[in-house]
């Protein structure tokens, strides 16, 4: 929402307000996003360091029931990064990435060549690449049910084909705006499951302390198709023209879909990882519940102590 919502946004502040606004609206909107932040109170973060400051004590009593917690395991960047579904959600990454920067930059130029439209008029155009995010719910929805598989390789196709279509000479601008809807919805939808992914990935190394740099993985990728976009898209179209980098974009797209269709989860694997979650979340809710009962048994212990401390001799 954030990289769609902006253009629309920067667009009309540029035609109300002057060059300026843009960079005031952005200055103020950080120090409201940094005041927020500041404000959050990260409770499963001070679970994390109750968990481990208790670990050898929950672990010692869990044994003499009969119960025995997961062993945490340890894994390097390289491990996480190898994994074959890892790489399908990397590759997604880029990809949407890839997509959206590709087109920020070129199709401005493309609308001001074409119809003459202000910066506000352009912003509104890209209205119609924000609008189908509303959408990536139910898209986390056919991921839940059917897995990532099915559904990145699906969207990031469509994809590939509304590019082709949008690279058609002397659309309408209706046309263009429709084409532009339909290219949204398919990457909102086929970024959606990506850190549910990613997410299980880690689930499954068993290395609790690897989600940062899952999620930083998750980041450098998108930063790298954010980069390799406006780069390519913006030398294709000086040389051939915005044709060119319509079909250069769909070209990139349906390369890569063998490689999600081979390695992203499919509706088996979402299962599993639905039931290690469920796993993994009882586990914890138990380890809470017996390190508040620790917690009671040392109160309990320290007032005995205090109050045999002080009793009066006779």
């Amino acid at each position: 929402m954030g990289l769609l919502g902006g253009p629309p946004i920067g667009g009309l502040l540029h035609d109300a307000y002057g060059e300026r606004a843009p960079f005031y609206f952005c200055i103020s909107f950080a120090i409201l996003v940094i005041f927020c932040l500041g404000s959050l109170i990260e409770v499963r973060a001070d679970e994390t360091l109750e968990l481990r400051e208790f670990d050898t004590e929950l672990r010692e009593r869990a044994r003499a029931k009969g119960i025995e917690y997961s062993v945490p395991v340890k894994t390097t960047l390289w491990q996480i990064i190898t994994t074959k579904r890892m790489i399908a959600a990397v590759t997604v990454t880029t990809l949407e990435a890839f997509d959206l920067s590709s087109l920020e930059p070129t199709l401005p130029f493309y609308l001001r060549e074409r119809f003459g439209m202000t910066e506000g008029q352009i912003g509104l155009v890209f209205i119609a690449f924000t609008m189908p995010t509303i959408v990536s719910p139910l898209a986390g929805w056919i991921s839940d049910r059917y897995g990532a598989k099915i559904l990145c390789s699906t969207a990031v196709t469509m994809c590939g084909c509304f590019m082709l279509v949008m690279s058609i000479e002397n659309k309408p601008l209706w046309g263009i705006v429709l084409n532009l809807v339909a290219i949204g919805l398919s990457t909102s939808s086929f970024i959606a499951p990506i850190l549910g992914e990613i997410s299980a990935v880690v689930r499954r190394t068993g290395d609790r302390a690897a989600y940062a740099r899952a999620f930083a993985i998750f980041n450098m990728a998108f930063s790298f198709g954010m980069l390799i976009g406006p780069i390519i898209a913006g030398y294709i179209y000086q040389h051939h023209g915005f044709k060119w980098n319509c079909i250069t974009t769909a070209c990139i797209l349906f390369c890569f879909v063998p490689i999600l269709i081979m390695w992203m989860g499919d509706r088996k694997a979402k299962m599993e990882d639905v039931a290690l979650y469920e796993r993994e979340e009882e586990e914890r809710r138990m380890m809470m519940a017996e390190i508040k009962l620790i917690k009671a048994e040392r109160r309990a212990a320290e007032e005995l102590n205090s109050a045999t401390l002080y009793q009066p001799s006779a």
